[in-house]
C-alpha cells in the first residue's frame, strides 16, 4: 500500500529529474548562444575557419608540400624551388 513517505519521496524524485532536465537544457541554450556570438564575431572580423589544402609528396625527399603553389622543401635538389 502507499504510505505518505513513499509518495513524498516519489514526488521529490520526479521534481529532481524535472529540474535537472530544465537545468541541462538551459546550459545547452547558453552554450549555443555563445557559439553563435563567436561565429558572428568571426564573420564581422573577416576571420573564418581555416580551409584545408591538398598536399602532394615531394619527388626527391617525400615530404608533403601544398598542391597549389608548392614551396621549397629545404633540399638542394628540390624540384619546387
Amino acid at each position: 500500500m502507499f504510505s505518505l513517505w513513499k509518495l513524498i519521496v516519489l514526488v521529490l524524485i520526479i521534481a529532481v529529474v524535472w529540474y535537472g532536465f530544465k537545468y541541462f537544457s538551459r546550459l545547452n541554450q547558453v552554450r549555443e548562444a555563445r557559439q553563435k556570438e563567436q561565429l558572428a564575431k568571426r564573420a564581422k572580423s573577416g576571420k573564418s575557419k581555416p580551409k584545408t589544402q591538398d598536399m602532394v609528396p615531394c619527388t626527391v625527399c617525400g615530404d608533403f608540400v601544398p598542391d597549389t603553389g608548392p614551396g621549397d622543401c629545404g633540399r638542394a635538389n628540390c624540384p619546387y624551388s
